[in-house]
């Protein structure tokens, strides 16, 4: 941790903190996403898997190439392998069974204490994820691991078509909260998306979850615990 901290806005009113959601309210520590696609197969019966791998992975790529920073939802993906297969899916029904269900993710140790604080210090908390699946399923997994109750606004990059560090995306999450950019704070644990790109649209500040990035001229911490140790104790 580096000796720089936060200050509480003396307005209540105007304390905002948003999070990355992946890899730092909630984390994977299976460190593989192979039950997802487990249960997508299970929707292709006598499909090949390297064949249904194939073509996700296929259509991923194609559309990468040609959309920078813009999200490839989950339903469009199985709207294409629909139309490649011969299948009519509901991709509603399919998006909590493939991430929510699976129960990959689980929260971040200090995640709550931290959540915790920031609402006992009247901060509107919001939650701003790359992701292919909607925030209904983001909502989901929060409400799974006790940390729902703690969040005002969650924008996944599925529901607004741009993922970070596009400035629409920071933007987008900052309105729904009734934010000024210079009055809120970001925490992910991306140096490009999580840091930088907040930065670059004037957040008040940012901080990098990350024990592996060091010696860098930049406001970091192991744990995501360690924000509250940020936070000096003069309001300004």
């Amino acid at each position: 941790m580096r000796g720089e901290t936060f200050h509480h806005y003396r307005d209540r009113a105007q304390r905002f903190f948003v999070f990355d959601m992946f890899g730092t309210l909630v984390i994977n520590e299976r460190n593989t996403v192979e039950p997802i696609f487990e249960v997508l197969c299970t929707y292709y019966p006598g499909v090949d898997p390297s064949d249904l791998s194939h073509a996700y992975h296929e259509f991923t790529r194609e559309f990468k190439s040609t959309h920078s920073n813009m999200e490839l939802s989950i339903d469009r993906i199985i709207e294409r392998l629909d139309e490649v297969f011969g299948f009519h899916n509901d991709p509603d029904s399919m998006e909590d069974p493939l991430l929510r269900n699976t129960r990959l993710y689980t929260a971040a140790p200090g995640a709550e204490d931290l959540l915790r604080y920031l609402k006992d210090n009247g901060y509107r908390v919001g939650v701003l994820s790359n992701s292919r699946y909607h925030s209904r399923t983001i909502r989901g997994i929060l409400e799974d691991e006790g940390l729902l109750g703690y969040i005002d606004e969650v924008v996944s990059s599925a529901d607004i078509g741009f993922r970070k560090p596009h400035p629409e995306a920071y933007l987008d999450i900052l309105r729904r909260m009734g934010a000024e950019p210079g009055k809120a704070y970001f925490a992910g644990d991306n140096i490009a998306k999580d840091y930088y790109g907040p930065l670059a649209v004037s957040f008040r500040g940012a901080v990098l979850i990350s024990p592996e990035i060091a010696g860098q001229n930049l406001m970091r911490v192991d744990r995501i615990g360690d924000i509250i140790g940020l936070f000096d104790s003069d309001d300004r």
